[in-house]
């Protein structure tokens, strides 16, 4: 229950305060979720949850990916099972060294999907941010 899985832990995330980590454990493979891919895309556009994932094997990007894009997460792969210690270290070094920016947009009056870029100006960095905001109706 990949799609499930992945919802129920940014819905429960929202009840709570705080910066949030979300870390989901999969083969890559859906195979008995209930919700449709678009509920759980949907979820992620809204949620203050930061969802990381953790491939185990070769299973493809799938959903989850999409997912980790856009709450500001990223996707690991494990090649094997003993290889998440790595990975569960690798999340929490980068989730411990973020920085929270907070803006809040004037003259949106459209509902929707509205898409931002974070860049660093003057020195390389790799910025893992969220994509958009969503804008209710």
């Amino acid at each position: 229950s990949l799609r499930d899985g992945t919802f129920a832990a940014m819905a429960l995330g929202d009840e709570v305060q705080g910066r949030l980590l979300a870390v989901v454990f999969t083969d890559g493979e859906e195979t008995v979720s209930w919700l449709p891919e678009k509920d759980v895309l949907d979820t992620a556009a809204r949620t203050g949850v930061v969802v990381y994932g953790v491939r185990v094997g070769e299973g493809g990007p799938g959903v989850l990916a999409r997912v980790t894009a856009a709450t500001g997460g990223r996707l690991l792969s494990a090649p094997s099972p003993d290889r998440l210690r790595p990975a569960f270290l690798d999340i929490l070094g980068q989730f411990r060294n973020r920085y929270l920016l907070r803006y809040t947009p004037r003259g949106v009056h459209r509902k929707g999907f509205h898409r931002i870029e974070v860049r660093v100006k003057g020195r390389a960095a790799k910025v893992l941010a969220r994509t958009g905001y969503l804008v209710s109706p």
